[in-house]
């Protein structure tokens, strides 16, 4: 659910918010069921920031082209002919 990750993107410091059918995003359960009441399914739904954040810390990484790779084989052999780490610099 897009809205139910924006919600949580655009309010930080919520904990919770609940969602209706119709694809609703409420702070309040007692909002959201005041409007599932004029809905033909009503059901409420309550989603957890904690749950949401986790899937937030997922990150895609994509492979390094050719020139990356080539860059920072490159970078290594200069470090390891400079004598490895700057820590015994």
């Amino acid at each position: 659910m897009d809205s139910v990750k924006n919600y949580f993107k655009d309010y930080p410091g919520k904990e919770k918010c609940f969602t209706t059918t119709d694809g609703l995003v409420f702070h309040e359960k007692g909002d959201a069921n005041m409007h599932a009441a004029t809905l033909t399914d009503k059901e409420v739904e309550e989603h957890n920031a904690a749950k949401h954040a986790s899937a937030k810390k997922s990150v895609e990484t994509k492979p390094l082209t050719a020139a990356q790779k080539k860059a920072a084989e490159k970078e290594a052999a200069e470090k390891e002919a400079a004598g490895g780490d700057d820590a015994t610099a």
